[in-house]
């Protein structure tokens, strides 16, 4: 996204440059014109018709600014959904782990209380 943004402010400044050369080479031709007051309206007409070419090109370059936008939210978006999912899964396998490790814990304790409980019956009993 970045790139795109390099690329479309210096084309913005490019084209602003070149519209204020434009304007600037026209006053001066009517500044050397002999009937400055029909130079004028030409001039004014040409500089209008540029200026809206000009605007015609910076919403072009806008719009792709907001295309560029658009895909790096878009794939912004997936990005984090594929880590999120990623992340539920592995942590479901942590917790089916955890749960087969206590399951194998207790059965091993039971075992083991229930020989405990023997012996300790048998000791109790006896006294």
């Amino acid at each position: 996204m970045k790139e795109e943004e390099l690329i479309a402010d210096k084309k913005s400044i490019d084209k602003m440059d070149a519209l204020k050369a434009k304007k600037k080479y026209a006053w001066k031709e009517v500044e050397n014109a002999a009937d400055r007051n029909l130079m004028i309206d030409d001039v004014e007409k040409d500089l209008k018709n540029e200026v809206d070419n000009v605007e015609d090109q910076l919403m072009e370059v806008e719009m792709l600014l907001q295309d560029a936008l658009f895909t790096a939210f878009s794939d912004f978006k997936e990005k984090t959904h594929l880590i999120n999912s990623d992340l539920k899964n592995k942590t479901n396998d942590y917790i089916k782990k955890v749960l087969e490790a206590a399951e194998e814990f207790n059965k091993e304790f039971f075992t083991y209380a229930m020989g405990e409980s023997v012996a300790f019956i048998e000791e109790f009993t006896a006294k």
